[in-house]
């Protein structure tokens, strides 16, 4: 949840008090929200609202990231820069967990797939036999299409593999 009066601020509170250093500018850019750093948050979209979410918890530069729901209400490019910085925060030695119904975010940057119902949770594995047709587990990434099921490389390639690769 967002306290502060502008997105500058919130990340300001976060860097001082996490004792992190570093652009916000290039943050800012990174998730499209450099024009919008002096609104406040709640004169923004809902996607917006997560974007700046997601850098007021990046320029802390955590250790471990737990994230519910990252790229709800998201369009298409702002999905696909937070799937980067998700990718590179990871790729940086953090620990990052991510609850999602966003099948290709998950592929894209998932190296585990546990699938949580019924107050239980099931490891599916890697991506890309979770989220294909042939997994029993499969999310709705398996019946996207009438002629069978669609595969995690499938997936990507028909979003034009804007996502980063999967690890």
């Amino acid at each position: 949840v967002l306290h502060r009066a502008s997105i500058a601020e919130e990340i300001a509170w976060t860097r001082r008090h996490t004792g992190e250093g570093g652009s916000d500018d290039a943050l800012l850019d990174a998730l499209g929200l450099r024009e919008l750093r002096l609104r406040h948050p709640r004169d923004l979209s809902s996607g917006e609202r997560q974007r700046a979410a997601i850098a007021a918890l990046l320029c802390g530069a955590p250790a471990l990231a737990l994230i519910d729901e990252p790229t709800r209400g998201m369009d298409g490019r702002a999905r696909t820069q937070t799937a980067a910085l998700l990718h590179a925060l990871a790729a940086g030695g953090a620990s990052v967990v991510v609850a999602t119904h966003d099948s290709v975010l998950a592929a894209a940057v998932a190296t585990r797939v546990v699938e949580v119902r019924d107050h239980t949770a099931r490891d599916l594995g890697p991506p890309r036999s979770a989220l294909s047709g042939t997994s029993p587990y499969a999310t709705q990434l398996g019946s996207l299409r009438a002629c069978g099921p669609v595969t995690v490389d499938e997936a990507l390639a028909a979003v034009g593999a804007a996502m980063p690769a999967p690890p």
